[in-house]
């Protein structure tokens, strides 16, 4: 399961840095009552459960910058 995220890293990382938006805007998770590292600790542990499911339906990431 390790190299399944060392090989589509940065699709893992869009995908966290997608949710970390979400907690860092939504009203519920941007409250001072929630400090920045449980929302940083919440995004990645959501990611992980999420990305096996969705990570398929992503788009691939080119290997350059030419490709996009």
């Amino acid at each position: 399961m390790i190299e399944y995220f060392i090989y589509n890293f940065q699709s893992f990382m869009m995908m966290f840095a997608r949710i970390m938006g979400l907690f860092t805007i939504a009203p519920i998770f941007s409250s001072e009552s929630i400090t920045f590292q449980h929302r940083v600790i919440l995004s990645f542990l959501i990611s992980l459960i999420i990305y096996p499911i969705s990570g398929g339906f992503l788009h691939k990431v080119p290997a350059s910058m030419g490709e996009y």
